[in-house]
């Protein structure tokens, strides 16, 4: 009896620990925030480093390819950058955002 209890205990451990972990991952809201933030610090790696994150947790994010568009084009990375609106704007068509982003990529990469 004293075995199958400590099983069980250990078991419902195990679980909360999970449980406990899965909860402490970041949203993909939260790394778009830290992306922000990186970016307005100037710090382009990083943020595509967290809207890429973003990415992998939500692929459906308008917000975090039209916001690694943005980071890619400071970078002068004109090619991923357009990869990045175009599909920002494939998910949202109504993003002006991704609309103007994609077009000051375009002048940027002529120039």
């Amino acid at each position: 009896m004293l075995r199958r209890n400590a099983l069980f205990a250990l078991t419902l451990f195990s679980i909360a620990i999970v449980m406990v972990i899965t909860g402490c991952q970041p949203s993909a809201a939260s790394l778009i925030e830290s992306g922000d933030a990186n970016f307005a610090s100037k710090n382009y790696d990083q943020a595509i480093a967290d809207y890429t994150k973003a990415i992998d947790i939500d692929s459906e994010s308008a917000v975090a390819y039209a916001s690694r568009g943005r980071a890619y084009y400071n970078e002068e990375m004109y090619d991923e950058a357009l990869a990045d609106l175009n599909k920002a704007i494939e998910l949202d068509p109504n993003s002006y955002t991704a609309y103007f982003r994609r077009g000051y990529a375009y002048t940027l990469q002529t120039l």
